[in-house]
């Protein structure tokens, strides 16, 4: 709390007292930090594949992760004194990895049904970027992020790319030709502007 300089530190004082229970209100119904609602704790909720699993923490000596689908649990293994920002990195190498192995199936798939192939592609952690086309080289970029949400998200930015190599603007033409290979990209749109798990998912990690 600030106060115009010179105020004595006794109006201060009975300021708060006498307005306590609207500074608790405000408290209250302020954004947390990124770190207090980002924090990989145990209860908390990471998404694969746009199905939220439950963290389990196990002590162990090197970090894996098992996703049980029947439970919806996610049992991280943990090493002693790992931090916050180790935990995300081994994230961002699961998803990285699962990312890669959807991509094996999904990318000849769409290179076939839109005639448009490309020379290679690679994965990384971005953040403000989805995917990206080097038309000099035709290889695709992903972001390892995308393993968070629903596959097809996955699908529709992999015919955007491909759509690319046709259509390097983001053109009326190209969302033509994009709508001609995949019929839900304004539903993935809007699911790809939104956390992981939607608006309303509560404690969701995004990595």
């Amino acid at each position: 709390m600030t106060a115009p300089f010179g105020t004595p530190k006794t109006a201060t004082e009975r300021f708060i007292r006498l307005n306590m229970t609207w500074i608790n209100k405000k408290l209250r119904s302020s954004p947390k930090s990124e770190k207090e609602t980002e924090n990989i704790t145990e209860g908390s909720h990471i998404c694969l594949w746009g199905k939220p699993y439950k963290i389990k923490l196990i002590p162990s000596d090197a970090y894996s992760i098992a996703f049980d689908g029947e439970t919806m649990t996610a049992l991280l293994s943990v090493p002693p004194s790992d931090t916050e920002e180790e935990r995300k990195e081994f994230l961002r190498k699961v998803y990285g990895e699962e990312l890669s192995a959807a991509l094996k199936t999904d990318l000849p798939r769409f290179e076939e049904i839109t005639g448009l192939y490309s020379s290679g592609t690679a994965v990384k952690y971005l953040k403000s970027r989805w995917g990206s086309c080097s038309m000099k080289t035709r290889r695709l970029s992903f972001n390892l992020r995308l393993a968070q949400y629903p596959p097809e998200c996955l699908r529709m930015i992999i015919v955007h790319e491909l759509c690319h190599l046709s259509e390097p603007s983001h053109s009326r033409g190209f969302y033509i030709l994009m709508d001609k290979f995949i019929s839900d990209r304004r539903r993935c749109e809007k699911m790809l502007k939104s956390p992981p798990g939607g608006h309303d998912a509560g404690d969701i990690i995004g990595i």
